[in-house]
């Protein structure tokens, strides 16, 4: 008696699990986290590897529901690598506009975006890297406080406290 694992078994799961669920994960992923079709289809590609580490019978019980926990792992995952690049003075100043005044920046107004990401990038560190997180990450203000060791009162004001140095530096 052979104590090897059938594999076509587990692959022949794994194709069949990724032909019927691969559409609904991909439209699920790219609505519930606002991914890019290209990076929602990453997320996918990625949860079905992550789930063929999983044996056939745990794939089996709720499959819809381990493989959107996987995939939010995975979301996860690629923006704490984005926020950690980010905050070794990287900041997209796309997602941040949205935020501001309609007067403060002009579209194409490139030294109003410049003066914004150094008005970010000057921030005191502790400011600094809760603004990221809260305006980078889909963290809520209690897991970006548990993150960073300190009460949810206390991102909110770094927060709010970020912005009005920003909005002070950039003249409104």
């Amino acid at each position: 008696m052979s104590s090897k694992i059938d594999t076509t078994a587990m692959d022949s799961d794994l194709d069949e699990r990724f032909r019927a669920l691969s559409p609904w994960l991909l439209s699920t992923v790219a609505r519930r986290f606002g991914l890019r079709q290209a990076d929602a289809e990453d997320v996918v590609q990625e949860s079905f590897i992550r789930l063929s580490r999983y044996d056939t019978i745990a794939r089996a019980r709720h499959p819809r529901a381990l493989l959107l926990k996987i995939a939010t792992n995975v979301t996860r995952d690629a923006q704490r690598r984005l926020f950690s690049r980010a905050s070794t003075r990287h900041v997209d100043l796309t997602a941040i506009q949205q935020d501001l005044p309609p007067s403060l920046i002009q579209p194409g107004d490139q030294a109003a975006l410049l003066d914004l990401k150094s008005a970010i990038l000057e921030l005191p560190e502790p400011l600094r890297k809760t603004f990221l997180l809260a305006r980078f990450t889909p963290l809520t203000h209690i897991e970006i406080a548990e993150r960073l060791g300190i009460s949810t009162k206390t991102v909110e004001w770094r927060i709010n406290k970020a912005v009005a140095i920003c909005l002070a530096r950039l003249g409104h």
